[in-house]
Formats: structure tokens, sequence, C-alpha cells
């Protein structure tokens, strides 16, 4: 039981030390550095969340916003400590795997090059895509905060450990198979700051993290993809929340290849993924309750 007891207190603290260490002696191999200014000012925010949700419960303030606040700080911090370990894993110069990912999207029948043509001539296809999108920085603060509002507390929980997971998960693969994706893989003239910042990591310009806006470097699985089916799954049984999270985010499955420059296969993948953290999450949060529920009694 102190094992357990260890594990629901402090498992947090631990992932981020662990973490914090990997960024630490990764930064090191690859001769990278972070801009600290940059970096100081996400850490002030998420440590300022994270001292006001203590001193909040400390005053028994509503577990609620107690909730909210420190999901939402260790969201944020776990966030920036897998940006910087995406950018490792990218300047390790691993072999990238465009090819044959772009082999089983043929092998599939889906022409990438054709979607994202067909996208760029229609006008409100394109936007209304690109606008769902972006929906992905906006959902899970936002489904957060609805949670947390209707009491659901360790459902709060079970949403940051399904994202947790799922990152996890994509750096895992990162990894192992590097991609910069079909607007670096095909013959397009639209370049995103993502597959410049993906080039520049890779090729060893890039030295210092930080300086501009951090970018998503991860392609293979998709973290969209994986996103898509999480916060759908966090929203289940909710009235008008379930629902419009089902439409938006079916479509967002479909603007992840076009928009977001994402083989059909990286889809898959992060599907996958997403399945894995549903399965991983749910036993996380069950050990969690059983044990905060015997050191309650």
């Amino acid at each position: 039981m102190r094992a357990g007891v260890f594990f629901a207190r402090y498992s947090l603290l631990v992932l981020l030390v662990a973490l914090t260490f990997i960024d630490k002696e990764g930064l090191k191999v690859v001769n990278m550095s972070v801009d600290l200014p940059t970096l100081f000012l996400f850490v002030q925010y998420a440590s300022g969340l994270l001292v006001i949700s203590f001193i909040s419960q400390w005053l028994k303030f509503d577990p609620r916003v107690v909730t909210f606040m420190r999901v939402e700080s260790s969201t944020l911090a776990f966030m920036i400590l897998n940006e910087i370990l995406s950018y490792i894993l990218v300047a390790l110069h691993r072999p990238m795997v465009d090819d044959p990912l772009a082999a089983a999207d043929r092998a599939l029948g889906f022409n990438w090059l054709a979607l994202y043509l067909w996208t760029t001539t229609h006008n409100f296809a394109h936007s209304v895509l690109i606008w769902d999108y972006t929906t992905f920085q906006v959902q899970m603060p936002l489904i957060l905060s609805i949670l947390c509002w209707r009491g659901q507390l360790v459902r709060a929980w079970e949403l940051f450990w399904l994202f947790l997971l799922s990152c996890f998960g994509c750096l895992f693969a990162l990894g192992i198979w590097p991609t910069i994706g079909p607007f670096g893989h095909f013959p397009v003239t639209f370049d995103t700051s993502c597959t410049q910042e993906f080039r520049a990591v890779y090729e060893g310009s890039l030295k210092v993290i930080g300086k501009t806006p951090l970018q998503g470097l991860i392609q293979f699985p998709s973290l969209h993809a994986a996103a898509a089916i999480i916060f759908t799954y966090a929203g289940r049984g909710i009235p008008i929340l379930f629902p419009l999270l089902v439409v938006v985010n079916a479509l967002m499955l479909v603007a992840l290849l076009p928009i977001g420059g994402h083989y059909l296969v990286d889809m898959f993948g992060g599907v996958a993924i997403a399945v894995a953290a549903i399965v991983g999450a749910r036993k996380i949060v069950t050990k969690e309750t059983t044990i905060r529920t015997a050191v309650s009694a």
C-alpha cells in the first residue's frame, strides 16, 4: 500500500523530474540549448497555477477550481518538456521514413498531393479545415473546464493522462521513425513553419530552442489524430458537448491530412496511439482512485 500511496501522490512529480533530466542530458548530446527567457515565461505561468492550486486547496476552495488549476498547470509543464524532447529526437538525425510512409499511402490508394491540390482550389473547404485544425489548441482547456464545472474531477485527470500518454507514444515513434511529412516530401510550394523548423533542427542549423515560436515536429504518428479521439472520448455522455466533439474531431481527422501535412498512415498511427492511451489512462485513473479512497477511509 505504501508504494501505491507514493504513486498516487508523487507520480507526476517523478515524471516531471525524469523528463527534465532526459531533456537536460539530451540537449548536451545534440549540442543544443534552450532560450531561457522564453522558457521562463511558460514555467512562470505553470508554476503560478500550481502554487495557487495548493493555496486554494489549503484554504478549502471549491475542489473543481483546485482540480482545474492543477491539471492545467501539469499539462502545460509536460507540454513544454515534451516539445523540447521532440527537438532533441529530431536532432539525433535518424534516417527519415517519408518514402515508406508515402508508399504505404499509395498502396492504400490514397493520393495526398491530389487532396492537397483540391483543397487549395476550394476556398470554403480550405477555410473550414484550417479553422477546424486550429481547434486542437483550445479543445483541451475547454473540455477540462466543462468537466471541472460539472464536478467530473476523476475524468478531468483521466483527460490529462490521455493526453500525456498520447504525447509519450508519439514521441517514442518520433525517436525511431522521424519524418518531415508531405509538405517537405512532395513538390509543393507551400512550406509551413513546422517544416522549416524540422529541416533546421534535422540539418543541425538550429541550435537554440525557443528563439522562435516552438513548432510541432511530430508527424508520424499524428498527435492531432490521437487528440481527436481522446478529446471526443473525454466528452462522452455530456449533452451538447459530446455530439459537438464528434463532428469537430471527425473533421479534424480529415483536416490533418491537407492542412497539417500528414500522410494517411500518420492518421492511422495516431488513432492506434489514442486507443492505447485510453487503455493505459483507465488503468492509471482506476488505480489512483482506489488508492486515494483506501487512504481517506
